[in-house]
């Protein structure tokens, strides 16, 4: 039963810290680094990884720009649903002890989820699918 509350404790923290995390994106843009580390895979390559514009596209939504956010990446405003109902989930095991959420697991959905995440990757980097890759955000200026 030890197991069962550190895994009930790391559910609280997480959830305590989602609303802490989402404040902190929706306040400090992610325009000329900062708090935000570049892309380790964008630097040394030049490329773009599927969660590169992440960081942007989830700052855009969280100040109402929907379809900035859906240029910055697609994929991650497409799993968002999921996430949330992922997040929903573990508050609930948080409070009760229950899982209500989705069964992430078995081959082959991870197969699946893989062979979506790296498709994406690819075609964000080919010629003619360039609208897929995330946009310098410009940083406001007055």
């Amino acid at each position: 039963m030890k197991g069962e509350g550190l895994k009930r404790f790391s559910a609280v923290a997480a959830v305590l810290a989602v609303p802490f995390a989402l404040w902190a994106l929706a306040t400090n843009p992610p325009s000329g680094g900062g708090l935000y580390p570049p892309c380790i895979f964008n630097v040394s390559t030049g490329l773009h990884c599927p969660g590169c514009g992440g960081t942007r596209s989830l700052h855009l939504l969280l100040n109402g720009d929907f379809v900035g956010a859906l240029q910055q990446n697609a994929l991650l405003i497409a799993a968002l649903p999921l996430m949330v109902w992922y997040l929903a989930a573990l508050a609930v095991y948080a409070l009760k002890g229950t899982w209500i959420g989705p069964k992430l697991n078995g081959a082959r959905l991870t197969g699946i989820v893989a062979i979506l995440v790296i498709s994406f990757g690819i075609a964000r980097n080919l010629p003619g699918l360039d609208f897929l890759a995330p946009k310098p955000l410009v940083a406001n200026t007055p």
